[in-house]
């Protein structure tokens, strides 16, 4: 890899995601090797998507990391590009179940029994859930839930999907830390995935939450396979 390319995989990795104008003047400022040159305009499409897609084919072969570009639908309707981590070996299940961050066990739980609510209608998964009332569920509610999550989990490992002993029992770890946490506990939590882009917070109704920029780019086809069959149709083309 070239310098440039070396920066440019480094702004996005310290960055999670970006937009997509924001990539396209990162990539302007690397060519003429001044920062904000507000003086030049922007490559063009072609030239941008030649750039990443160069940078993209080596980080497959060398690192086993992805770039991707989504569209954030229900979103702000931008263009996002952001590095993703590829293992083929993982299914949809085991890598939603592994998140590639620092998360706790019982984080990743919370995470996963909040976008399984929002993927479960069309409704939820155009306007989003109510957080609040969400999480104001009784731990018998919440831990119905997520043994409901463990047990879908169990079925993908016995049709030979390739979800592996280890992720079933993290997965159990996981439904009984999530079930001790109180509700503050579950708001700090879900606060903190909205801050890392998972999850995003609607402006017109602060209370409830859709699916993230980041979730979009990195669990794209488990979203679209979980998500009802119309909503997989009308994102297929944006995702």
């Amino acid at each position: 890899m070239n310098a440039n390319e070396k920066l440019f995989i480094n702004a996005l990795m310290s960055r999670k995601f970006i937009e997509e104008s924001k990539a396209k003047e990162l990539f302007r400022d690397l060519l003429t090797n001044r920062e904000n040159d507000i003086e030049n305009a922007f490559p063009s499409q072609k030239e941008f998507d030649q750039f990443w897609g160069h940078v993209k084919d080596k980080l497959r072969t060398k690192m086993g990391l992805d770039i991707r570009k989504v569209r954030f639908v229900r979103g702000d309707e931008k263009i996002y590009l952001g590095i993703c981590n590829v293992n083929s070996n993982l299914t949809n299940e085991s890598y939603v179940n592994g998140l590639p961050t620092t998360r706790s066990p019982r984080e990743i739980a919370l995470f996963r029994v909040v976008l399984d609510e929002i993927l479960r209608t069309e409704d939820t998964c155009r306007n989003g859930i109510d957080l609040e009332r969400f999480l104001g569920q009784s731990q018998d509610a919440f831990m119905t839930q997520a043994q409901e999550l463990s047990k879908n989990n169990n079925n993908e490992e016995k049709k030979g999907e390739g979800v592996g002993t280890m992720t079933q029992a993290t997965t159990q770890q996981q439904v009984e830390a999530m079930g001790k946490m109180t509700y503050a506990e579950r708001e700090i939590i879900v606060a903190n995935f909205v801050n890392d882009g998972w999850l995003h917070r609607l402006e017109s109704k602060h209370t409830h939450v859709r699916i993230g920029v980041r979730s979009f780019l990195e669990l794209k086809e488990f979203i679209l396979d979980q998500c009802p069959e119309a909503i997989s149709e009308e994102w297929k083309n944006a995702l």
